[in-house]
């Protein structure tokens, strides 16, 4: 009995290993577990590579588009001396900020984000001045950005990408540099980690007063499989202001950016 016992004992612990490691890689936020392309995604690729061609090439072209009303609408713009808060853009810099949403739309719709689904509402500024969705890619921040003219917390090479640069900082970013000790210089409109968490709190604090827009925090502050969230950071949360937050669901087919026509379309759902 003694020796039954032990060998059902042994198998039990061998089977809540397997268990274990199994709902860990169904629960692993950083593994996309997508197939390799067969025979048919590859014929696809091929034989549609022109297609990809030209609409990679009508995506530069409308990110071109984009950055030809950015650069204007900094023309002569002076942000002030505290890189926290910014000078908020006027009311014709604003106006060239709507065919930049434009144009942004138009990319995502030449990289295959032909439809985006949004459910619900988006809190206005002044009444949620955060905005907290999880962070799956690239497509959020720019949908977020064309969809509701949101501002992010960015990192602060981004201020320097041709052309995206220039979309980011019409769009009243944050710029915050990631190292610890990487400080800014003074005027160069980014700010340090360690005062990223003031620079938030200053610009949530100030939404309703200075007309700045809805800015939008990835909490999670990194990059998942959208299947499950991970731990939040504290800095969108260290204000004390009210939050809104969304998920982004992108339920993509494989080596397509595009889900099938039967499969659920891609969600953006406003909580």
């Amino acid at each position: 009995m003694a020796s039954g016992g032990g060998l059902v004992s042994r198998q039990s612990e061998t089977l809540l290993r397997v268990a274990s490691v199994k709902q860990q890689s169904q629960i692993n936020p950083f593994v996309n577990a997508t197939p390799r392309p067969g025979i048919v995604e590859w014929t696809k690729m091929i034989l549609l590579l022109p297609l990809a061609l030209v609409r990679v090439v009508l995506a530069l072209t409308l990110l071109l588009v984009g950055a030809l009303f950015a650069y204007p609408s900094l023309w002569g713009y002076q942000p002030g001396p505290d890189a926290n808060l910014p000078a908020p853009l006027s009311c014709w810099r604003k106006a060239l900020f709507f065919p930049m949403r434009v144009a942004t739309r138009g990319v995502l719709f030449c990289l295959g984000f032909m439809y985006i689904r949004v459910k619900g509402h988006k809190a206005p500024a002044t009444e949620a001045p955060l905005l907290l969705p999880n962070h799956v890619g690239f497509v959020e921040p720019l949908f977020l950005m064309c969809r509701f003219g949101v501002s992010h917390v960015a990192k602060a090479d981004t201020k320097k990408t041709p052309l995206m640069g220039a979309l980011a900082t019409a769009a009243l970013q944050v710029f915050v540099r990631r190292a610890a000790d990487d400080q800014p210089t003074p005027g160069d409109g980014t700010v340090s980690a360690r005062d990223a968490a003031a620079a938030i709190a200053a610009r949530a604090n100030n939404m309703g007063a200075n007309g700045y827009p809805t800015l939008c925090l990835y909490p999670e502050a990194t990059t998942g499989n959208g299947r499950c969230l991970i731990n939040f950071k504290t800095g969108a949360f260290r204000p004390g202001c009210p939050v809104q937050p969304c998920i982004i669901r992108l339920p993509c087919a494989p080596s397509t950016p595009h889900p099938p026509l039967r499969s659920r379309p891609n969600e953006l759902v406003l909580c």
